[in-house]
């Protein structure tokens, strides 16, 4: 580059730009090239690892739950989630990528069972493991079953879905 080039960026102010432009680009190259991480779960979406957010679903065996885990903020896969759990003991699952760059982790274990420790690979140091939801069978003992965030299981038998 000759002199008189670079002196006529600097009078126009390119030069300004290109470190500003340099700096904002520095957080999102810093990020991708962040070390993986094990990210543990704290107990987000399972109050006393009982899951806070159950919902029916006819697709679920009888004496079954489906847990959904959600790691945000990932690192490059591959993800392994490690959950154990009071009765059906350690699962290990493998996550999948969504659109919304959060991977999910599907778990089946006993109906009701109670979530013990959990912790995801390839995280960062802004991952976050949650257990967003449950899925369990409409019938426990004939009974439908429903339960809110925090609500205890509550039978009704006279509610349809």
């Amino acid at each position: 580059m000759n002199i008189q080039l670079v002196r006529r960026f600097i009078r126009q102010g390119v030069w300004m730009s290109l470190l500003a432009m340099a700096f904002l680009l520095a957080p999102t190259v810093a990020s991708a090239g962040q070390t993986p991480q094990t990210v543990e779960w704290t107990g987000n979406g399972a109050s006393g690892g009982t899951c806070d957010q159950i919902r029916l679903n006819d697709s679920v065996p009888a004496g079954q739950q489906r847990w959904l885990f959600i790691l945000t903020s990932p690192n490059t896969g591959p993800w392994q989630l490690t959950a154990t759990f009071q009765d059906s003991g350690q699962k290990v699952v493998s996550g999948t990528k969504q659109g919304n760059g959060s991977v999910h982790f599907t778990v089946v274990t006993s109906a009701n069972d109670v979530l013990q420790s959990a912790s995801a690979t390839n995280g960062t140091s802004n991952s976050v493991l949650t257990v967003s939801s449950c899925e369990t069978a409409a019938e426990v003992g004939g009974e439908s079953v429903t339960r809110g965030p925090a609500d205890p299981m509550v039978a009704d038998p006279g509610t349809t879905g």
